[in-house]
This record gives C-alpha cells, structure tokens and sequence, in this order.
C-alpha cells in the first residue's frame, strides 16, 4: 500500500510551501524505499491528495495545486502524477482539468485492476449545466495516462452547492461517484445531503444523480464510497445527528447498495438505487 499527505517543505526539491509526499509499504507493513516528493512544480502550496493503485501495485497521486505547470493559472488546478509499483515514476506532473475557470480542488481518485482510473473533484462553476456554485467534475484516464473523453460535470442537480466527491470502480471499471450537497432534488431540503451517480466503464452516465441518505434532519456532509469487484458498494458519511442510537452531536452514517448497476431501484426506497 501507498500513503500520500501534503507537507509543510519536503525533504525534497519543494520548499515553497506544502508539497505532497509518499511512501510506500509492504504487506507487512515495512517501508519500502525512501518518502518520494510527488510534486515538480513547486511555487505556492499543494494540498488534498489521494491515491489509487491498480492490481499490479501501480498507483497514481493526485492533488489541488495553486496555479499549475499546464495551462491553468487562474486560481487552484487539479495535478496528478503516475508511478509504478516499485514507487518509479512514470510520468513527470500532469495537470488534470481542462476548465480552468476559478478554483478546483479536493480531488479523489480511483483505479481499476487494469491501471485505468478515474479523476472526480468539485469545480467553481463548470463547463457543463451547473453556473450555480461548485460542481462535480470528472475525466477518465486510460492505464497509460492518456485522457479518455473530455471532462464531464457529473451532478445533474444544480442548485447551490455540490462538493468534497468521492469515487469507487468495479472490477469491470463501471464507477460511482458521492458527493455532498446543499439541497436535494430528492426529499432532504433540510441542509446538506449526500448524493451519488452511476456510470458505465465508457464514462456514459446510469441515469441521473440520485439521494443516499434516508434521514434528513440536519446536515450530512463529506461522504467516501467503496466498490467490490461485482459492483456492491457502501457510502459513509458525517451526519449532525442520527436515527440511531447516537444523538450527542454528530455520528457515522453508512448505506450499503447491491447490483449498483443495475436497471431501477432498491425495494421500497424509492429515494435511492
């Protein structure tokens, strides 16, 4: 396994501001190899990274960066770096949006088995539908890094806010994505809910974005999701309150999904999938 954190300095080439470290771990839990600096371009801070391996260990960091050494320079852009399982890069610092308008930030990122991945991140505006606030964006790589398709704004609902994504691939590369947001089309118009879309391994979307949680009272905030291999999946998230046992102040919700890719609903919710 990988870990990736962001660093005030690196014993590195950055000494800037943050940068973005890693180090690699063996199954037993040895380092193997020194912490590497992922980051080359190093002007202003690096923040938020995440990391996603493959089946043979490859993996690949992504991160928002203050301006970037491709074309965005217009506020926070979105950076990503590959590298093989015995921790060689393989290629030098990419810059992964394409709408560079304002900031992007707070990436997540998933791989299938094969080495393609998936890049998800909330955007200030979009170059799709949503001009309300912050969007959900995403761009699919192939295993080799090269962009598959253009980048696509993944909510359908655009009211107010939509941020803090997180994304999870089968084993068959079909992805989804959860985010949180302010408002619902569903039936949480009480504050922040969680929400989540399905895509087909092409990148084609499964029907439109949908509500994951049931309870509604309050907020709801800053959900991950976690695929198996046929396609199960769970969402968890932060939720100020609970309709279970915990009522102190803010608790951890969960909702596992069956067949996610599958055609309609889950029996006698017709709320989520």
């Amino acid at each position: 396994f990988v870990v990736a954190w962001e660093s005030n300095g690196s014993s590195g080439t950055d000494t800037s501001s943050t940068s973005i470290q890693t180090q690699r771990y063996a199954a037993n839990g040895a380092a193997l190899g020194g912490q590497i600096q992922v980051n080359t371009y190093t002007t202003g801070g690096q923040l938020n990274p995440q990391v996603a391996a493959d089946g043979a260990g490859n993996f690949v960091v992504v991160w928002n960066s203050y301006s970037s050494i491709g074309t965005d320079g217009d506020s926070e852009s979105i950076q990503g770096r590959r590298y093989a399982a015995d921790g060689a890069a393989l290629s030098g610092q990419f810059q992964v949006n394409t709408y560079t308008t304002s900031g992007q930030r707070y990436p997540a990122v998933a791989a299938d088995g094969a080495g393609n991945f998936v890049v998800v991140w909330d955007s200030f505006g979009s170059a799709g539908t949503d001009r309300s606030s912050f969007s959900i964006q995403a761009q699919r790589f192939a295993a080799n890094g090269a962009a598959l398709g253009a980048q696509f704004q993944v909510n359908t609902y655009t009211t107010a806010a939509q941020r803090y994504p997180s994304v999870a691939v089968d084993g068959a590369g079909r992805f989804v994505v959860v985010w949180q947001s302010l408002g619902s089309s569903g039936t949480d118009a009480d504050s922040l809910s969680i929400r989540g879309r399905r895509f087909a391994a092409s990148g084609a979307a499964l029907g439109g974005d949908s509500q994951i949680n049931s309870y509604k009272t309050n907020s709801h905030e800053i959900p991950v999701v976690a695929a198996a291999g046929a396609g199960d999946f769970v969402v968890a998230w932060a939720s100020f309150g609970s309709y279970g046992t915990d009522s102190m102040l803010s608790s951890v919700q969960a909702q596992r999904f069956g067949c996610v890719f599958c055609d309609g609903f889950e029996s006698g919710d017709t709320n989520r999938w």
